[in-house]
């Protein structure tokens, strides 16, 4: 039920994550403002997965094309945006790669589309090339973000960034529902409010938004 997911404002807003220097509500705070500020055309056409678990994150995109890609915030960083992709070797072995989350810093330098188009690694010929083909689920990368370039790709430069074979840690110890954004007024010694009080009318809607995603609050809270 609703009340099963219900957490005092203190573990919402100013308690840490467990093994996190920052609370879940930082953390949501810093993704807001990243949207709003950086990643609002993208958004707005509703390419970012968003908040996913690791392993949801891998069912997701096991069975898919290689190069098949997905973008969703980072669990680890406040306010960063990464993108994991898939690889099959000869051998039929998965691969999943994802790159080190981009933050407000970096994404103030270029857009985030222009990242995507241009982002490049070695291959084993030593040659750069993209591995980004297709975001999820299978619509081709250019038809996808094509409309958002707001640049011409850079000539003679190759625009990289670190990966690592999709090691996220979770969120866990806090609860919370898509259905359920208020504190516990149901259970004794926690305070009774609820959040829109505390939230701007511009942040509410980026908050709904969030909440239409294709995944579960309880899913990431609980990792």
């Amino acid at each position: 039920s609703c009340g099963d997911y219900q957490v005092s404002w203190s573990k919402f807003a100013k308690e840490n994550i467990p093994g996190k220097p920052f609370s879940f509500w930082m953390w949501l705070d810093s993704i807001l403002e990243l949207i709003k500020k950086h990643l609002l055309p993208v958004w707005n056409e509703n390419f970012i997965m968003g908040f996913v678990s690791k392993e949801m994150e891998r069912v997701l995109l096991k069975d898919r094309e290689p190069g098949t890609f997905l973008l969703r915030f980072s669990e680890s960083h406040l306010g960063g945006i990464t993108f994991t992709w898939v690889e099959h070797s000869d051998s039929g072995d998965v691969k999943f790669n994802s790159v080190e989350p981009y933050t407000k810093n970096r994404l103030s330098a270029l857009p985030f589309a222009d990242i995507i188009r241009d982002y490049k690694v070695i291959s084993n010929g030593g040659v750069p090339e993209n591995p980004l083909k297709f975001l999820y689920p299978d619509i081709p990368k250019d038809e996808a973000f094509g409309r958002l370039y707001n640049s011409q790709p850079s000539k003679g430069k190759t625009l990289t960034s670190e990966f690592i074979q999709a090691c996220f840690d979770g969120l866990g110890g806090v609860p919370l529902s898509s259905q359920c954004f208020t504190s516990p007024a149901v259970h004794g010694g926690l305070s009774s409010f609820t959040l829109e009080d505390r939230i701007s009318d511009k942040s509410k809607k980026l908050i709904l938004k969030i909440y239409k995603q294709p995944t579960s609050w309880n899913n990431i809270a609980t990792r």
